[in-house]
């Protein structure tokens, strides 16, 4: 059973900011972690408990898994290099 899915509004704001390529492959990515997010690509944040990022070439897709609810929160999509400089600005409970 698939999870649901919610984003950030500035995760669709970042979104709709990259090339057309990159958010078509974004999407891509967005429907195979909402069947399986803990698939094999996906990579545990140190220093965070539910926080997962996935790869997409030099972007990370930042999301947050709540397991026991079946539900996901994207956070963040960003270049490589800045991605956990906006992570270390955001507030995460």
């Amino acid at each position: 059973m698939a999870y649901q899915a919610t984003f950030k509004p500035s995760f669709l704001k970042d979104l709709a900011k990259l090339p057309t390529e990159v958010r078509e492959r974004c999407a891509e990515l967005i429907e195979q972690i909402i069947s399986d997010p803990y698939d094999v690509s996906a990579k545990k944040l140190g220093g965070y408990e539910h926080l997962y990022r996935s790869r997409l070439g030099d972007y990370r897709v930042v999301y947050y898994i709540n397991s026991q609810a079946r539900r996901l929160l994207f956070l963040l999509i960003a270049h490589r290099k800045d991605v956990y400089r906006y992570l270390g600005r955001m507030r995460i409970s």
